[in-house]
């Protein structure tokens, strides 16, 4: 959950205040603080009223477990604030957790794509395709509707599979941002799925991006496995488990 995924430094400064460095090291903190106390999701803004203001934001995996978004905070902040001293704005996304501070607002729906990895592995197996559909599906329409952390499992796709790409908006209407879900495809590698909203869009603007990341997903349309990031949401998908399931 380590694993660092992309990160960028936003709009260099010659030199950062002591007023911005202080008003960060209280996001920080405060997000270092929360996430120690088992809270996965948190935004702050700092020193609004003043000239250097602090926008922030920090989101861990849903799967994770307390101990490991933790740690998964710690790398991030630890990070940015190394890799972007003189930047009034930063943002990382880990496998397991996403950290985004600013001297701007951001909290807004964003649907600009960061990243679109395809899996250098392809497939023209149409059982291995419609299973692709069908968990991208499960994990694309349960983010939106279904408050709180979603895991489904089909067992076979022996079974008729009624959930694609085609339906799965009309079931996204009601509000929450996270879910997985797992295909097992007759018995071979099964296949994973996460998808997942920054915690601060409306149900709405989730749905939004839920839409801009199935179309980015075409991109990799025979890709046996793909990571979408955009602002407000991410997606990924592998023959290969990246969850974790366990609690503290």
């Amino acid at each position: 959950f380590t694993t660092i995924w992309y990160q960028q430094c936003l709009r260099n400064s010659s030199s950062l205040t002591d007023t911005f460095i202080y008003n960060l090291g209280a996001a920080l903190t405060n997000f270092s603080t929360m996430a120690f106390q088992g809270i996965s999701y948190s935004t702050a803004s700092v020193g609004v009223d003043g000239e250097d203001p602090v926008y922030a934001v920090f989101q861990c995996r849903g799967d994770l477990k307390v101990s490991s978004c933790y740690a998964c905070e710690q790398i991030a902040a630890n990070r940015l604030t190394q890799a972007c001293q003189n930047s009034v704005g930063a943002r990382i996304q880990l496998d397991g957790c996403f950290l985004r501070y600013d001297n701007r607002s951001f909290f807004n729906l964003d649907t600009n794509a960061i990243m679109a990895l395809c899996n250098v592995q392809n497939t023209s197996n149409i059982t291995v395709l419609t299973a692709i559909d069908d968990v991208m599906g499960r994990v694309l329409s349960l983010a939106p509707a279904q408050e709180g952390f979603a895991y489904s499992l089909t067992a076979s796709f022996s079974r008729n599979l009624n959930i694609t790409l085609g339906n799965f908006f009309a079931m996204a209407s009601q509000g929450t941002y996270y879910s997985t879900a797992t295909a097992d495809i007759f018995g071979t590698d099964p296949l994973y799925a996460v998808f997942q909203c920054r915690g601060d869009l409306t149900v709405e603007t989730c749905y939004v991006c839920v839409q801009k990341a199935a179309a980015l997903r075409d991109t990799c349309t025979k890709s046996v496995g793909a990571r979408i990031q955009l602002d407000g949401c991410f997606l990924r998908y592998d023959n290969r488990s990246f969850f974790s399931l366990d609690t503290d």
